[in-house]
């Protein structure tokens, strides 16, 4: 998870919680987590594929 987190800009770090990520982009970073790829997500989520892509 760390480094999905990363991958999508975001440092550990210089973040105190899950408040600064929004509520789709920690949906994705759980499906991530699970393995669920980009292409299944959209079927999985009510998020289309290129919203995905501008989240991560």
């Amino acid at each position: 998870m760390r480094d999905a987190i990363e991958i999508c800009g975001y440092s550990l770090a210089r973040t105190r919680g899950p408040e600064l990520l929004s509520a789709r982009e920690l949906e994705v970073l759980r499906e991530m987590s699970l393995g669920i790829t980009n292409r299944e997500m959209p079927t999985s989520s009510a998020y289309s594929r290129l919203q995905l892509k501008r989240v991560c």
